[in-house]
């Protein structure tokens, strides 16, 4: 079975919001024995309930059983056993790869996944290539610590001229705000997940999501 895993901070907003949306969206589609999802947070409290007031939003579109919903800490096999793992903002999608960086190739903003431009996925694809060499850099050895410091800053430079120019990719986080703030952040996971639906299923159509 195809996994997805949506990630964000606490896992009782945004992610589980995500969640719900995409498994009800999956029914309808009936691909709900084909696809599996759930969601985690990077920084979560475990076991916590779901807020409030994304409760509320998401009841408020018909979808039942989520006042079951408990907050859990992303793991190591969680990313490794998803197909596919769609965090909320940059920053969830860099530490990700960070701590997963085996992950790199599946790991996504859920809007840049969702987003089909062709000039936005090349300055995503290489910015995702400097950041896992980056990361290798930081872990690894070289014996030309000079040449490497070069190589170093010229990376580092590179990355943030593609971060000016790539569009805002983040689903901003409704938490500690009033319920207009988190009907407006479902609003945007709907859409968006609609879209990254339509681009999975047309993958998974063709083979390429295996």
């Amino acid at each position: 079975m195809y996994s997805v895993l949506f990630v964000c901070t606490g896992n009782t907003c945004r992610s589980p919001m995500a969640e719900h949306m995409f498994k009800k969206m999956l029914m309808e589609y009936r691909l709900a024995e084909e696809v599996s999802v759930r969601s985690a947070g990077l920084s979560s409290v475990t076991g916590q309930h779901i807020s409030h007031n994304a409760l509320k939003v998401l009841v408020r579109r018909g979808l039942q059983h989520v006042e079951r919903h408990r907050a859990r800490r992303v793991s190591h096999e969680q990313v490794s056993g998803a197909n596919l793992v769609l965090a909320m903002t940059m920053d969830h999608k860099r530490e990700i790869i960070r701590r997963f960086p085996e992950a790199v190739d599946k790991v996504y903003t859920l809007l840049e996944y969702a987003t089909e431009d062709v000039l936005t996925k090349q300055l995503w694809d290489e910015w995702q290539k400097l950041t896992v060499e980056t990361q290798l850099a930081h872990v690894g050895t070289s014996d030309g610590a000079g040449d490497e410091y070069v190589t170093s800053e010229a990376r580092r430079l590179r990355l943030e001229f593609l971060e000016e120019q790539l569009p805002m990719l983040d689903i901003p986080d409704p938490f500690g705000q009033n319920e207009d703030a988190y009907e407006l952040t479902a609003e945007e996971l709907e859409s968006a997940c609609e879209q990254a639906l339509f681009r999975l299923r047309r993958e998974l159509a063709k083979g390429d999501g295996a």
